[in-house]
């Protein structure tokens, strides 16, 4: 069976962080200091939607399909969004 790497997104905007190990320090990834957050970002997406709206625009097949595409793409990463 599967499943989706990521969970469903909640907003539109996904930012991508190398993974440093010592994400499982902070309970948030807002906690971690700009100049960390800013040597560890590599992307900042913008997810598909529906034109004028921050409405996802995925099916869970759709999403399945696009989360296995950006674990592909971006091995060892953090998402958050």
């Amino acid at each position: 069976m599967n499943t989706a790497a990521l969970p469903y997104p909640t907003s539109i905007n996904m930012t991508v962080f190398r993974d440093d190990g010592q994400w499982g320090n902070y309970r948030a990834w807002f906690l971690r200091s700009v100049e960390q957050l800013e040597r560890l970002a590599v992307a900042k997406i913008t997810l598909g939607h529906f034109e004028g709206s921050d409405e996802l625009a995925y099916t869970a097949e759709q999403w399945r399909r696009k989360a296995d595409q950006l674990v592909a793409q971006y091995p060892g990463c953090v998402f958050v969004y």
